[in-house]
């Protein structure tokens, strides 16, 4: 079914023993939580943002094709109901090409950087739009990430992190473990 609605999964196996017993469910929470809290931060990296309609601002349900990669139908669409959508990719340079049927196709050239998501919001046009303006989007990427002393961070546990992105734009978080 996930193959058919393009959807990404992952199984993970923990032991030879299909059911193993409860006792030792601790020792294997103990031995693969990291790891599992590992993998689940490596899911928010890759390419990222939202897709609408270039006048109404309306979410688009759009396919989002990566050009010379998904030769094997591993494109993704964006979700409903607001636009969203996730594209895992390791670091490199790839033309992302974002379409819909009654809608005018773009393709962007985008730089991905490992340990980090590049946003792209994307705004599609209707082919009936007279208009006719269509800007180029750049993707925003983190350029600096800082704790709340400006030093440099490889640990982003359990501090305040000031993100500064390409575009000039700064993002403060937390993140509490």
């Amino acid at each position: 079914m996930n193959y058919f609605k393009f959807c990404r999964e992952a199984t993970l196996e923990l032991s030879s023993n299909k059911i193993p017993p409860g006792s030792l469910l601790p020792y294997y929470w103990n031995a693969n939580a990291p790891s599992l809290v590992n993998y689940i931060e490596q899911s928010t990296y890759g390419l990222r943002g939202v897709i609408t309609d270039s006048i109404t601002g309306v979410p688009l349900e759009a396919k989002v094709e990566i050009i010379g990669f998904d030769v094997d139908s591993s494109h993704v669409y964006s979700d409903l109901p607001i636009g969203n959508y996730h594209r895992y990719l390791i670091q490199g340079n790839y033309q992302v090409t974002y379409s819909k049927s009654g809608y005018k196709s773009k393709t962007i050239s985008v730089a991905i950087i490992d340990g980090s998501p590049t946003y792209l919001d994307i705004q599609l046009s209707n082919i009936n739009n007279s208009v006719g303006i269509e800007f180029q989007e750049n993707p925003k990427t983190i350029v600096n990430s800082s704790d709340i002393l400006g030093r440099s961070v490889s640990n982003k546990k359990n501090i305040i992190i000031i993100n500064t992105y390409s575009d000039g734009s700064i993002e403060k978080k937390i993140i509490i473990e």
